[in-house]
């Protein structure tokens, strides 16, 4: 009976192992048209110099440089090149399922990101949200409503980013100001705020 018992008991976990996906599975197994320049033979080479405790730099296919500096059981963060971060984040769905958050972020004079939500399978269930400039503002009960509309038309082009937390499952959004002066720009950011949201609730379509 004890046998059986832990038999069944090496099954169960087995089988968990197996349907559970981890952030380095889903970056080997990622489709090349997501990155191109980085195909799989290189994705791999990034996790074998991970495993070795050596810089995860590799030379993409536009002769470039791309590394890997974080790589956990549910989070990775990558430097694509100069001006493109990524970030991946494996949590759990309400149903139970592995959903991973894709974030690329763009690093130009202001920072834009693009957010989208995986199944297991790399199909596209889900994409971030949408903001207008006026969700990442506080007018303070100080400030008069000419100087607070003042501050808001100088944001332009509006642009945001997101940054995904390493040990939760929130993703936290936050405005770019590309063209302001050195004084608007510390004007701006004084009645600014980030918004944080819990993963579970962009999720935009259940599969």
């Amino acid at each position: 009976m004890k046998k059986f018992v832990f038999v069944a008991l090496l099954s169960f976990t087995f089988s968990c192992n197996m349907s559970a996906q981890s952030v380095r599975e889903m970056w080997l197994n990622m489709p090349d048209s997501i990155i191109p320049y980085l195909n799989k033979s290189l994705r791999q080479e990034c996790i074998d110099f991970v495993d070795m405790n050596v810089k995860a730099s590799v030379k993409n296919l536009f002769q470039g440089e791309s590394i890997m500096d974080t790589l956990a059981t549910d989070y990775a963060h990558i430097q694509l090149n100069e001006s493109s971060i990524m970030e991946m984040k494996m949590f759990p769905s309400n149903t139970g399922d592995s959903i991973l958050c894709v974030v690329r972020t763009f690093v130009g004079p202001a920072r834009e990101s693009e957010v989208a939500f995986y199944n297991k399978e790399w199909n596209k269930i889900g994409e971030g949200l949408n903001f207008k400039k006026a969700d990442f503002m506080s007018k303070p009960d100080t400030m008069d409503v000419k100087r607070y509309d003042e501050l808001l038309s100088m944001v332009q082009p509006f642009m945001y980013w997101a940054k995904l937390s390493p040990q939760q499952n929130s993703i936290t959004y936050s405005m770019s100001i590309p063209l302001a002066s050195k004084q608007d720009k510390k004007d701006v950011e004084a009645i600014s705020k980030q918004i944080k949201v819990n993963l579970k609730d962009l999720v935009v379509k259940r599969y």
